[in-house]
């Protein structure tokens, strides 16, 4: 007998076997696009920072490699268990249907998973349609087969033990049908994790439709071909439901490996090593079991029991810091905690779903064939709810049958009417050369090329030969190669315009960002958005600039998507540097004031320490005294003219690594007028990492503790917000949402690493006030 269903005990019965192998990483990091492209292949951009993305590698996709070992090892098992057989006693034809099966199944698995991408619509409709038709022929072959078999069932018709067997079986195969086809006909994005879960929920279903048939003919053994039609399905059914429960193993552990791994923890090797024993002991439970039958029923069944255990102590502390954290939080970190609590509670009852009722079945088995031999049914009754656990659990885990629910984006309200700066110029709104200023500062885009053409200057120490790409800020950059590159005579003009050679040229993305932040950091976020990166982090681009021959790379990747002529505003470039800020560094704040400091660190240079040099120019230069000529007042106007005259406008904001940008007034100016005329955002943030060290600070975001050179202006940009609260909730939603991690369908592996990621942010937070208090 077998361990799993002990009532077959029919003439030819097979020997069960497994596959197993070590838990593969189906999910290794990307590969780097970057690289692609300067090794010559077509430039494919997606987000390193992403968890799954259809990227390709060598011609195959990303974990094909894994699953391709999978394979092989599963062969390597399969021709062993051969062996065990020869060695035990003479080896049947039948014999060979077990091991033939299990190597059908694998490279099965293989070869489904090889492509990430769901099915198309059509294969998916098929195939939806082809379960219920033959799990309808399973259940009626009793009234179409015997007769062509020449047998009769009547003799065992009323036995209790057949009559509950079957019921349980065909109630079973019932409540798997449904779940089948809700698997093969459903969308997933491309994973191979959610490809191999589908897999795993229809071997279960045909090895149910095997025994289902067994049940039917199983039991008619008069004719030859009933005789060999059984030992065929027996074997084959066996080969089903052990490669089924390895899969399933595997999913398993690939799942907490991923929340482990996000965590900052290695994966557990014990954890690893359990499931491969226990799925060993499946392969070789037949050809060793009448020798070792008392010491595999005592010690087989407490494996899913130590998985179990395994996986309460991953999940269970995140778990409980998780709801601390959602208590504690407000507004997206809020959001991000509740949902990542509840997903994981979820996700952790789905694995006590799965390990528990694999664990009540071994029991049921070995209890009923040593003990009672009364309980045989009851066992059957017991593997029948296993098979449906097995199937729904699977399911839910790879995300097809259940998704958590995303939060809904915070409303924010602004006041109606004018822009901060139109309230600034009150009486001179009407002016006509307001007006027209407006419009010549929109008219001063520039490329994308010209900006990397500009930077590759940089680089190559052929103006500011101090630029370090590593330290060097936008304000360093402003002083010492704008503000000389533009100078033409007495004065000057903005440097868009010299790149233009004087034409007007409307932007399509405006740019908002903090001069304190390092320069290379804000192109990289500009070319990031250029590039269409599927994340939002800009760093990996950022270190492709800081490489040698990265702006070659990078100017090739977006030259193969058209992106070099995009137009962009930054008003480093764009605003006449020479008819403002060129001639000093205002006046002085008070001594031993916030403002003070960061006086001071403008007026060095970051790299060498050394005074950054004053422009000799004699242009005039106008302030907030000459509110019509001055260019630094009318970025939000212009950002209303953009969008107006603009088709696609958007406003990009890169975010620079300290976050800084959103304690600057003028910054949170430019987001309330985005919010104000509908205009779309695209946040680019510099890294993950860099969310999670601001974690704590971003968790309270206050826009109220924005400052700004003059206090009225500060006054006069947070009048037009209504909703503080709402207003905070928005920024907090740009910043964690641009992580990706409300995303509407996600496979459960990947989910299970973001909410990892989540938990890792909460448990350092934790650490560190307890290392504080």
């Amino acid at each position: 007998s077998h361990p799993c269903y002990p009532h077959h005990v029919y003439i030819g019965l097979g020997r069960p076997s497994v596959m197993m192998s070590s838990a593969p990483q189906i999910y290794g990091g990307q590969a780097e696009a970057l690289d692609r492209v300067q090794s010559g292949r077509t430039a494919s951009f997606s987000s390193t920072n992403s968890l799954s993305n259809s990227s390709v590698k060598d011609g195959k996709p990303v974990g094909y490699d894994a699953w391709l070992k999978l394979g092989i090892a599963m062969l390597v098992l399969a021709i062993l268990t051969l062996v065990a057989l020869s060695l035990e006693d003479e080896l049947r034809w039948d014999d060979t249907v077990y091991p033939v099966v299990v190597c059908l199944c694998v490279l099965g698995i293989v070869m489904g998973t090889r492509n990430k991408d769901a099915p198309s619509a059509s294969m998916r409709l098929l195939l939806t349609c082809a379960i219920p038709i033959l799990s309808l022929l399973v259940v009626t072959q009793s009234w179409w087969l015997h007769t062509a078999l020449g047998s009769s069932c009547d003799h065992q018709a009323k036995s209790p033990r057949v009559v509950g067997n079957r019921i349980g079986n065909l109630v079973c195969l019932a409540l798997l049908v449904p779940i089948a086809m809700a698997c093969a006909s459903a969308w997933h994005p491309p994973s191979s994790y959610a490809r191999g879960a589908v897999i795993c929920v229809l071997l279960i279903w045909v090895m149910k439709m095997g025994w289902t048939t067994l049940d039917i003919v199983g039991w008619c053994v008069e004719s030859s071909a009933a005789k060999i039609e059984h030992m065929i399905l027996e074997n084959a059914s066996l080969a089903l439901l052990f490669t089924g429960w390895a899969l399933m193993y595997i999913l398993i552990v690939l799942r907490i490996e991923a929340f482990q791994r996000s965590m900052g923890r290695s994966p557990s090797r014990l954890l690893r090593c359990i499931s491969g024993v226990h799925c060993i002991l499946l392969l070789l439970r037949h050809p060793i079991g009448h020798n070792y039958d008392d010491w595999l029923d005592l010690f087989q069944p407490a494996l899913p029991l130590l998985i179990t255990i395994l996986a309460v102590r991953a999940f269970m502390v995140p778990l409980l810091l998780l709801r601390i954290e959602a208590s504690r939080v407000h507004g997206v970190p809020k959001m991000q905690a509740e949902w990542a609590a509840n997903a994981l509670s979820s996700e952790l009852k789905g694995l006590l779903c799965l390990t528990l009722t694999c664990e009540l079945r071994l029991c049921f088995t070995a209890v009923s064939r040593k003990l009672d031999k009364q309980l045989v049914l009851a066992a059957d009754l017991v593997s029948s709810i296993d098979d449906v656990a097995n199937a729904l659990g699977v399911a839910i885990m790879c995300g097809i049958l259940q998704q958590c629910g995303t939060p809904s984006l915070p409303v924010v309200e602004v006041c109606d009417g004018t822009s901060v700066t139109e309230q600034h110029a009150d009486s001179r709104r009407s002016d006509v050369g307001w007006s027209e200023k407006v419009k010549d500062l929109a008219g001063r885009g520039f490329t994308l090329a010209s900006l990397l053409d500009f930077y590759e200057l940089l680089f190559d120490g052929v103006v500011m030969p101090s630029f370090r790409p590593a330290l060097s800020t936008t304000n360093d950059v402003v002083r010492q190669a704008v503000v000389p590159m533009s100078r033409t005579g007495a004065g000057g003009s903005a440097l868009a315009t010299v790149w233009n050679e004087g034409r007007p040229m409307l932007a399509q993305r405006m740019v908002t960002h903090s001069w304190s932040n390092k320069f290379s950091d804000l192109v990289a976020a500009v070319v990031a958005d250029g590039l269409g990166l599927m994340g939002s982090y800009y760093s990996n681009v950022a270190i492709r600039l800081a490489a040698p021959g990265g702006v070659d790379v990078l100017r090739r990747a977006l030259g193969s998507r058209g992106a070099l002529n995009i137009t962009y505003w930054v008003c480093a470039f764009s605003i006449n540097q020479h008819a403002s800020i060129c001639g000093g560094f205002g006046p002085a704040p008070q001594e031993g004031t916030v403002e003070r400091d960061e006086w001071e660190r403008k007026r060095s240079d970051t790299n060498s320490g050394t005074r950054l040099p004053i422009c000799p120019c004699t242009q005039p230069k106008f302030f907030n005294d000459n509110p019509v000529q001055c260019e630094l007042n009318k970025f939000t106007d212009m950002m209303h003219f953009l969008h107006e005259e603009v088709n696609g406008f958007i406003q990009v904001v890169a975010v620079d690594e300290d976050f800084e940008l959103f304690s600057r007034a003028w910054c949170v100016a430019e987001l309330v007028e985005a919010e104000a005329c509908g205009a779309p955002q695209a946040i680019k943030v510099h890294s993950q990492r860099a969310v999670d060290c601001n974690y704590d600070n971003l968790s309270f975001l206050e826009v109220r503790n924005c400052r700004a050179s003059r206090p009225e202006d500060k006054e006069l940009i947070l009048e037009r917000i209504r909703n503080f609260d709402a207003f905070n909730d928005r920024l907090q939603w740009l910043i964690f949402g641009a992580e990706g991690i409300f995303k509407d369908c996600v496979d459960m592996r990947d989910r299970a690493a973001i909410l990892g990621r989540v938990a890792q942010r909460v448990l350092r937070q934790n650490q560190r006030r307890l290392e504080t208090y």
